[in-house]
């Protein structure tokens, strides 16, 4: 089965960049997080679970603004959750209990020919889920 070039990279990046931002700014102090990738018939479904403090998007600078980086100088940013939203095409945000932030990202799959879209319907309902603890 093979799914279309731009999905695979569309999901790499997400994947990447919602464990970038764990990293740089949830301050966990159990220094962990998880992350679960379910495939689908249809799309993948990417969830980041953090136990960081959270955030609130009314504190989110906007995107192109300057900003600190982790060597005390200045940097562009706040391109990361902007492009999840576009490379995704449904993104949630959640607190998650007692501490942290919890988002998932759906990416709709478009496969090269009908014959991989066939081979995957016929796997409906089977999943791909893989969990992954990670420390920063």
């Amino acid at each position: 089965m093979k799914v279309v070039d731009e999905d695979v990279q569309d999901i790499e990046f997400v994947i990447g960049e919602l464990c970038s931002n764990v990293t740089r700014h949830a301050h966990s102090g159990a220094g962990r997080f998880q992350v679960t990738v379910d495939y689908f018939h249809d799309k993948v479904v990417i969830e980041v679970k953090d136990s960081g403090g959270g955030f609130s998007f009314r504190d989110v600078k906007p995107v192109g603004s300057i900003r600190s980086d982790d060597c005390g100088g200045e940097r562009f940013g706040g391109f990361g959750l902007y492009l999840v939203e576009k490379m995704s095409d449904h993104v949630e945000f959640n607190r998650t209990e007692p501490s942290g932030t919890t988002v998932k990202a759906e990416k709709l799959l478009h496969y090269i020919s009908e014959d991989d879209r066939s081979d995957a319907r016929a796997l409906n309902g089977m999943s791909g889920s893989s969990m992954l603890s990670v420390g920063h």
